[in-house]
């Protein structure tokens, strides 16, 4: 009988912790599985798909004023290239009205832009390329301690203003403006408008008179989202159709950026 007694306190000692374990986990409150809404992301995180370039092949041109001293910090103008068209031959055709403006430091990209970065996914993979590149730039300039980093200006004309416009809306804690040509305006970053007017930042576009209507169309829109955020810009047009801006539209597109 004790034998009988013993057996059963036994299966009791092995069945308690058991039955206690069973009970807790039936008493837990069963798991939320509806998926969080994602944080908003700024500025969004963009992956580069296979198949297309990471990275610059080369650095950056870097061009200082003329006399430039370690005693001033001057503002910052980054060139971009256009399909087929490399930056430094807008930095070229612009030069002759340098000694109109005030001075400032240029970013000459590297490399030109090709119809492979016309699709969606070869647009992003040349923006994440382009700022790369330009972000690190300026860090290094930051760090000679010769740049003004509260105003840089981004110059881009075709691809380079459609790069151009996505890195404005990317970065406005970096870059104050931009002048654009020839750009249909396409890229859209959540909250960007709202963050170019809290940060002051100003744009300045020129679009040819007989501009593709895909272009004028995007531009327009675009215009039109700024005005009603209360964001500074000047349009001006100039004759042709896919033309780049005149060199006293870049002077005049500086003079504005920087006043």
């Amino acid at each position: 009988m004790k034998m009988k007694y013993f057996f059963l306190a036994l299966l009791c000692f092995f069945l308690v912790p058991v039955t206690v374990g069973t009970a807790s986990a039936q008493r837990r409150p069963a798991a939320d599985r509806t998926r969080p809404k994602a944080p908003a992301v700024y500025p969004r995180v963009i992956s580069v798909a296979d198949g297309f370039q990471a990275e610059l092949g080369g650095p950056s041109r870097i061009e200082f004023p003329r006399n430039a001293t370690r005693a001033k910090k001057y503002p910052v103008v980054v060139f971009l290239p256009a399909t087929g068209a490399e930056a430094s031959m807008y930095y070229d055709l612009y030069q002759e009205v340098f000694s109109e403006l005030p001075p400032f430091i240029s970013i000459i990209t590297p490399e030109a832009a090709t119809e492979k970065d016309w699709s969606s996914q070869g647009f992003e993979a040349a923006t994440y390329r382009y700022e790369n590149r330009i972000l690190a730039d300026l860090e290094r300039l930051k760090s000679q301690g010769v740049a003004d980093t509260s105003r840089v200006i981004i110059f881009g004309f075709s691809m380079g203003g459609d790069i151009g416009w996505a890195l404005v809306q990317r970065y406005p804690e970096v870059f104050s403006g931009a002048i654009l040509g020839g750009t249909r305006t396409s890229w859209s970053e959540k909250g960007s408008i709202a963050k170019l007017k809290d940060s002051e930042r100003k744009l300045f576009f020129v679009m040819g008179t007989d501009e593709r209507a895909d272009r004028l169309n995007g531009l327009n829109a675009t215009l039109k989202a700024l005005g009603q955020n209360g964001v500074e810009f000047r349009y001006e047009r100039t004759p042709g159709a896919h033309v780049r801006p005149t060199p006293e539209l870049f002077a005049e597109g500086i003079s504005f950026l920087l006043e």
